[in-house]
């Protein structure tokens, strides 16, 4: 274990950091951890803390880190250790644009840049 400090969203309205308190709990860690973690109001102000040396740690999403070129990934939590990570979308109102933003969403060419991104493309759900 570490003597610095670990920032990541709060642990109660952020998910990044409800995230990581569920690993942490599930590995058996969070009673060790918790008096060493910084709670910040996102995920980019936690990654800013640790670029800046103001936490030695941050549990940030593996995209979030991938974009800054003042952190390296050290580890990440096992899938099985904290909920799914899902960006949901759904439309709230039948607008043209919308069904069109919609679909190229599901495109090839926007998997593509999500891939490019880090992050993984899951089927589209069935209505």
């Amino acid at each position: 274990m570490f003597k610095g400090k670990i920032c990541t969203g709060d642990t109660k309205s952020v998910p990044v950091g409800k995230y990581a308190k569920q690993a942490f709990t599930n590995l058996g860690w969070w009673n060790r951890i918790e008096p060493k973690l910084v709670e910040t109001e996102d995920v980019r102000a936690a990654l800013n803390f640790v670029a800046r040396g103001e936490c030695q740690v941050g549990i940030v999403y593996a995209t979030d880190a991938a974009i800054s070129k003042d952190v390296k990934v050290a580890g990440v939590f096992p899938e099985n250790t904290h909920s799914p990570i899902i960006y949901p979308v759904g439309l709230i109102k039948k607008n043209p644009n919308s069904i069109k933003f919609y679909q190229f969403l599901q495109s090839n060419q926007a998997k593509a840049v999500f891939k490019k991104y880090g992050f993984s493309v899951l089927a589209p759900a069935k209505p």
